[in-house]
């Protein structure tokens, strides 16, 4: 038993210093393509519209640019900001990046623009605001709408108040019979507070950590 642990112990040694040598050289001939630069390229046309996220906070704004409509994505923490800059139906111009994986979908990510003498950068949120705050709240109504996403994985309960109450999937899919459209839920959790996010309604937005359907209280982790 022992040699044979010994034996076990060598061969997998071995494997572990191939598997690590694959592992450096693999690495080592895709760190290139990984650094490689973007040029930002600049997007004229008219501002047709705003788009949302599933917090129903704007993320990106539409662009008409001769026979192309570019969808320009920015983080939604500079939603205040575009939107007291930029209106709908003026012309603009904007610096954006191509995002690959997105490109045959006409999606490009904001970089900055300069407007009405005032240069806008998209900066990450940890650089330009404090990481989002959240307040313990509790509340109850009545569910209006089960919110799916495009491939019909749950993402959260719409109340009747504006209430929007997201849970983990894991948990949705063992109340999916109980918690649908006309139900009466009671919920405690963390109330999410977002600065710099616009949304044309108000929704509060609420991470449950107990929900109550029927008199049964679930506990979510």
């Amino acid at each position: 038993m022992k040699l044979k642990i010994a034996s076990l112990f060598t061969v997998a040694s071995l494997m572990a210093i191939v598997i690590t040598s694959v592992a450096q050289s693999t690495y080592s001939s895709a760190a290139p393509s990984e650094n490689k630069l973007q040029q930002a390229a600049v997007f004229t046309g008219r501002l047709t519209g705003w788009a949302s996220n599933r917090d129903f906070a704007y993320d990106g704004f539409y662009l008409q640019s001769g026979t192309q409509n570019y969808l320009v994505k920015f983080s939604p923490n500079l939603g205040n900001e575009l939107t007291s800059a930029l209106k709908v139906g003026s012309e603009i111009s904007v610096n954006a990046v191509e995002i690959p994986e997105m490109a045959d979908k006409k999606v490009v990510r904001f970089v900055n623009i300069t407007t009405n003498g005032m240069n806008i950068y998209d900066n990450p949120p940890a650089l330009k605001v404090l990481a989002p705050a959240e307040e313990f709240i509790y509340g109850s109504g009545k569910i209006t709408q089960v919110q799916d996403d495009k491939v019909g994985e749950l993402k959260g309960y719409i109340l009747n108040d504006k209430t929007v109450l997201r849970i983990p999937l894991y948990a949705a899919e063992q109340l999916d019979k109980i918690a649908v459209a006309g139900a009466y839920v009671s919920y405690s959790g963390s109330q999410i507070l977002r600065n710099g996010e616009f949304a044309p309604i108000h929704y509060t937005i609420v991470r449950c950590r107990t929900l109550t359907i029927d008199e049964k209280q679930y506990i979510i982790d």
